[in-house]
């Protein structure tokens, strides 16, 4: 979630993730027209097994369901408000 919010703890890794992210995006412009789907998954919480939400396998079935959706660039699994708030609490 740190390449969508800025998050000073995570600061290191988010330079790389917003990097990523970014070029995900600019792929997925370029080469949809040609039928290349690129897209990426952005985790907005903790992986918990048992979860609704962020089990490995829930996960899983909304990587697969993105892959289904060619005309989606990205995912955001996790609740980003609840990220943001806890970046803010700092």
């Amino acid at each position: 979630m740190s390449s969508t919010v800025a998050a000073p703890f995570l600061a290191n890794v988010g330079l790389a993730m917003a990097g990523l992210r970014n070029w995900a995006h600019a792929l997925h412009a370029e080469l949809r027209p040609e039928g290349v789907h690129v897209a990426t998954v952005t985790i907005a919480s903790a992986i918990t097994p048992g979860d609704a939400v962020t089990d490995p396998d829930a996960i899983g079935a909304r990587y697969y369901g993105l892959y289904r959706r060619p005309e989606c660039a990205e995912e955001v699994i996790g609740d980003v408000e609840a990220f943001r708030a806890l970046v803010a609490a700092g």
